[in-house]
């Protein structure tokens, strides 16, 4: 069975085909003030709410509780802030947080200056052990994310596009 898990040169495209898209959107459509509004409230629920509090905050330190429907829109929006699947973000930062500032940390900025900034331009060495995740492995739901990660965004990409062409560009 062919798995589409994210890496660290998927994530990578997905962010230069975001970039892309965007300098093509910006050279194509007529410029309108409103999509700026767009752009920042977007990135504000997806970087704010998806990542910031629910790959972070929910799902990698535990620190509140909340109802299904709420969790699976966090993870939703999680998903579509580009940063991988939640298992393997939550175990790079849980590395982060036990090998914090040593050779070991992920983001090591002592180690590799840029990576503590950018770390998905980097690949990273260290394969993910599933122990460090396996709260959020039993959930089904992680799992199948977690393996069709990059299957995810593009089909997300494509009914955006197929609403309106305008919104694939967001």
């Amino acid at each position: 069975m062919i798995k589409f898990h994210a890496t660290p040169i998927s994530l990578n495209l997905i962010h230069l085909a975001a970039t892309i898209g965007g300098i093509v959107w910006i050279c194509v459509m007529p410029f309108n003030p409103i999509y700026l509004v767009y752009i920042f409230l977007g990135y504000f629920f997806l970087a704010g709410f998806g990542h910031e509090i629910f790959y972070h905050r929910y799902f990698c330190h535990k620190s509140f509780e909340t109802y299904k429907p709420v969790e699976w829109l966090g993870l939703a929006l999680g998903v579509l802030s580009g940063r991988g699947s939640p298992t393997d973000w939550t175990a790079i930062h849980r590395y982060h947080h036990k090998f914090a500032d040593s050779d070991q940390d992920p983001h090591n900025p002592r180690k590799e200056k840029w990576r503590a900034f950018f770390p998905y331009f980097f690949l990273y060495d260290q394969k993910i052990n599933p122990f460090v995740v396996k709260d959020l492995l039993k959930s089904s739901t992680q799992r199948f994310i977690n393996n069709y990660y990059n299957l995810i965004i593009i089909l997300f990409a494509v009914v955006f596009a197929a609403i309106d062409l305008n919104l694939f560009f967001y």
